[in-house]
């Protein structure tokens, strides 16, 4: 692959995380609930770290859905 094609493939990468982040953070904020559930990859998971509230993990579409 050329420098020129790496570069390119390299911002379309980019480009392609920068989407999902934009859908994940609007899902998130504003829905429809299903625009956040699918940022994730039917196997995703979410965890949460102690603070406020205790740790929990979140696995799945359903588990997701109660995040």
């Amino acid at each position: 692959m050329t420098a020129m094609a790496e570069a390119v493939r390299a911002l379309r990468d980019e480009r392609d995380i920068v989407r999902v982040l934009y859908q994940y953070a609007h899902g998130l904020d504003y829905g429809p609930e299903d625009a956040f559930l699918d940022a994730f990859t039917p196997d995703g998971s979410w965890q949460r770290v102690a603070g406020r509230r205790p740790a929990r993990r979140f696995a799945g579409r359903v588990g997701l859905t109660q995040m």
